[in-house]
């Protein structure tokens, strides 16, 4: 069994880079990452399209190798068009599909429901298995009629930032400080984040 992730670089900042990262070395069969998208640096029109070219280019030949193919993505302008493209080629080749919805942008959901809910239906009702990061995201799939599985998931911690902890350090901790914390919100204070 292979699976072949597609994912931001690895090596940059962001959250679907940072929970790849995090996860690399961790799997028990072959799973093997390909970039695609934005590369973290601004070239021009032309030479973005070449790169998206080269990237489907370069994903129709070597998606021969994988059993699976898994798809990160947010519901938004940007995204959402671009990999459907990867899910059609993976749907053309057979391959069991995973799409795991990185981000959710309510006025694209709001776009997709009165305008283009067919077409999202064709395509990434496709998908063997969806992930979402909320429930509410289910909730809207489940009302848009998808029947696959989906899977609620949250993000990761690498685990070398959190070696001195164990569970009981931090019950002691939590009892210490009058069975009350403090949480720590690392990202950008917007709605899309789900701060509120």
């Amino acid at each position: 069994m292979a699976v072949l992730i597609l994912t931001p670089d690895i090596n940059k900042n962001g959250g679907i880079a940072n929970y790849f990262r995090a996860l690399k070395g961790s799997f028990n069969l072959r799973v093997d990452y390909f970039i695609r998208g934005s590369r973290g640096y601004h070239d021009g029109h032309y030479h973005s399209l070449k790169r998206i070219l080269c990237d489907f280019l370069q994903f129709i030949k070597i998606q021969k190798e994988y059993d699976i193919i898994h798809i990160n993505t947010s519901l938004g302008l940007r995204s959402t068009p671009r990999d459907a493209l990867f899910l059609i080629i993976s749907i053309l080749f057979k391959k069991k599909i995973i799409v795991y919805f990185r981000g959710w942008d309510k006025p694209f959901e709001n776009i997709i429901e009165k305008y283009l809910l067919w077409l999202f239906k064709i395509v990434y009702f496709r998908a063997d298995t969806i992930i979402t990061l909320a429930s509410e995201f289910k909730d809207v799939l489940i009302r848009w009629g998808y029947k696959g599985d989906i899977v609620l998931e949250t993000t990761v911690v690498d685990e070398n930032l959190i070696d001195e902890y164990d569970e009981d350090s931090l019950k002691r901790r939590f009892i210490r400080n009058n069975n009350s914390f403090m949480l720590l919100f690392l990202a950008r204070v917007e709605m899309a984040k789900g701060i509120y």
